[in-house]
């Protein structure tokens, strides 16, 4: 469930970066769009794939409770899972930018 969430949250992240593209008229083409990304996104997933493996074999547990008293018990339920997500958000964003900057 939690590589799940975070490749979802890869996914995401890319749906973002196309939707906001600048170029608007063409359609979408999977072939051209791997062909044009395909080292962030496969660094993406690498990056990504490499820390949720460490976290879950480390036995990372996040407790919102802790960090913050007045959340309620389903709410810092869904924190555990949610923060997986989260960094597939995040390290997406920080391993297309880093990419995009080593090419250029």
């Amino acid at each position: 469930m939690k590589l799940l969430l975070n490749f979802l949250g890869i996914v995401i992240y890319f749906l973002i970066r196309y939707g906001n593209r600048t170029d608007k008229t063409t359609t979408f083409s999977t072939t051209f769009w791997l062909n044009d990304n395909w080292p962030e996104t496969v660094t993406t997933i690498l990056f990504d794939v490499v820390l949720m493996l460490l976290f879950i074999a480390g036995g990372l547990k996040i407790e919102l409770e802790k960090l913050f008293p007045s959340i309620p018990a389903g709410i810092s339920f869904i924190g555990d899972l949610g923060i997986y997500f989260v960094i597939g958000l995040v390290l997406a964003h920080g391993a297309y930018e880093l990419v995009k900057k080593l090419k250029s």
